[in-house]
């Protein structure tokens, strides 16, 4: 969490400064540029991040077991990054578009892709390493933009920094490695076991990006890439926040996975309860928060030309909660190797998001893609729902759900009585956010809420024993 934190206040350090250095239109071309980027990160990924996460989960006691699955996936995925680098020099080649200065620049991007094996930890339960890597890659690539990037033109320094940073983070993280794995015999190797199972979890991905990248190919295509700009910019704060509930499914995965190998419910059953709880304390306030303070903090943070954002930042708010719990559903299903039925549901929900983006986007702009958004995340969280309210107890949820609406609808009033005060620009807005979260949280410690409890108890243990 401490890791995710980082990557949420990187951006806010940066993206005021990006958003008034590079406007809204080139913020869009890179933005397009880098969801076009993606679709060759999915073949060249292969569905294998959460496969090789579960799979290093169900062995990560076994050195011999773990270090086969280890080779067998990596090297699955330097073939499929080779296949897919061929294919991108191929695009790179034969593009007319006004973008391919960025696209050859991302080229750096794609090579990133050979050395990245944080699945690895990922699936030992090792986040030292990934938050290590996710804090060299955010400050150094935070310091370099305020260095190089000065006007609109750098729109391409931006882009080198951002791809270059990741090539070097994957890099920092290989010598890691050697502590869990060891030399296996390529005659012991055998890829094509995992085939089928990738190929479900590559199926989820598509789907998933269908729905998440292919909004800004459509509204570029369709409108124009200025409102990709204030589309990613809405987006980008959605998901940078939605990283620190993201950091939680991140830790579930590999957990769950181990102790429904070892058959363990009861323990299951508990992890269930408290990333719900989790979800809530978070989603919840995150989402009324957003929607009632939107309308001061896009001027501020963002600058002039920007406006529009407002209006997405409340529509896209409601992806707080949504996207929230479909991910933890979602994670749910892969450790307990229903990934198939997962990959089901964010089919549906790819399908649906571009009917009505086709049907919005003419019309409604950004704001129709937002829509369609929240009603595809709605639809695949519903689905997933349905696949495991038999394997864990949904009634929790809702009693949840209560628990945490009641500080959070207290928390907007208060917000609402500050905005009322004869104060303006950023001192408005930083009471509003902290009165609002100290009545939040200050209701949750009258009350002897169990998830602050356990949190604050953790944490003194850990500083107490280093």
């Amino acid at each position: 969490m401490i890791s995710e934190v980082l990557t949420i206040l990187v951006p806010l350090i940066t993206t005021p400064y990006v958003s008034r250095v590079l406007n809204a239109t080139e913020i869009g071309n890179y933005g397009f540029a880098s969801g076009i980027v993606s679709y060759f990160g999915i073949a060249a990924a292969l569905g294998t991040v959460n496969y090789a996460k579960r799979e290093l989960a169900y062995v990560q006691n076994d050195a011999v077991k773990r270090s086969t699955v280890f080779w067998e996936i990596l090297i699955l995925r330097a073939i499929t990054t080779s296949c897919a680098f061929v294919l991108y020099l191929g695009f790179v080649h034969i593009t007319s578009s006004d973008l391919k200065l960025l696209y050859k620049i991302q080229i750096i991007t794609v090579l990133s892709w050979y050395c990245d094996i944080s699945w690895l930890f990922g699936g030992m339960e090792d986040f030292k390493v990934v938050s290590m890597r996710n804090t060299f890659i955010k400050t150094l690539g935070m310091i370099l933009i305020f260095i190089f990037v000065r006007s609109s033109h750098d729109v391409w320094k931006y882009t080198a920094i951002l791809s270059g940073s990741m090539l070097i983070g994957n890099l920092t993280a290989v010598p890691y490695a050697k502590k869990y794995i060891i030399k296996i015999p390529i005659s012991s190797l055998h890829i094509s076991k995992h085939m089928s199972g990738i190929l479900i979890m590559f199926a989820s991905v598509v789907a998933v990006q269908l729905y998440t990248v292919l909004d800004q190919t459509m509204l570029g295509r369709m409108v124009n890439t200025t409102e990709v700009g204030y589309y990613t910019q809405a987006q980008k704060i959605i998901r940078v926040a939605l990283t620190i509930i993201s950091s939680f499914a991140l830790v579930l995965l590999p957990r769950i996975a181990t102790l429904y190998k070892e058959n363990n419910k009861i323990e299951m059953e508990k992890y269930w309860r408290i990333s719900i709880d989790y979800l809530f304390m978070l989603s919840l306030p995150m989402m009324v928060g957003c929607i009632v303070c939107a309308d001061q903090f896009v001027p501020l943070f963002y600058g002039p030309g920007y406006e529009p954002v407002s209006s997405l930042l409340m529509v896209l708010s409601i992806l707080f909660v949504i996207l929230g719990s479909g991910q933890i559903l979602g994670t749910l299903l892969t450790a307990i190797d229903m990934q198939k039925y997962a990959t089901i549901a964010v089919s549906l929900g790819a399908v649906v998001n571009i009917c009505l983006n086709l049907l919005l986007i003419r019309r409604y702009h950004a704001v129709g893609a937002a829509a369609a958004s929240i009603v595809a995340e709605s639809l695949v969280t519903f689905i997933q729902l349905l696949y495991l309210k038999k394997r864990f107890d949904f009634s929790y949820a809702l009693g949840s759900i209560l628990r945490y609406s009641i500080p959070s609808l207290i928390m907007v009033f208060v917000i609402i009585l500050i905005k009322q005060l004869p104060i303006n620009g950023w001192i408005s807005l930083i009471v509003q956010v902290l009165s609002g979260v100290l009545t939040y949280f200050t209701i949750l410690i009258l009350r002897k809420d169990s998830m602050i409890y356990d949190l604050t108890g953790k944490l003194k243990n850990r500083l107490k024993w280093g």
